[in-house]
């Protein structure tokens, strides 16, 4: 990213990241060990989530309790303008 010229990233993520500041809330307590039980819902996101917090990039997470979609609107698309 840095040979890109990229500095700031901006990511989404579920809320089983545990990120600095987050409250220890009933819901997370709950539902974040059940959706470990199923590894493959959240390696991805988790391991994103370990390199983001390991580089020195200037970085914001966008977190959703849900994301929904058909198989059409999966596709993303990501476009980098430099500066």
């Amino acid at each position: 990213m840095h040979r890109a010229g990229i500095r700031r990233l901006i990511v989404m993520g579920g809320f089983h990241l545990e990120a600095p500041g987050d409250p220890n809330n009933l819901g997370c307590r709950l539902i974040v060990p059940i959706l470990k039980l199923s590894p493959h819902l959240v390696e991805d996101t988790t391991g994103m989530w370990t390199v983001i917090q390991a580089s020195d990039l200037d970085w914001t997470l966008v977190r959703t309790p849900v994301v929904r979609g058909t198989r059409a609107q999966r596709q993303l698309s990501l476009n980098h303008r430099p500066r």
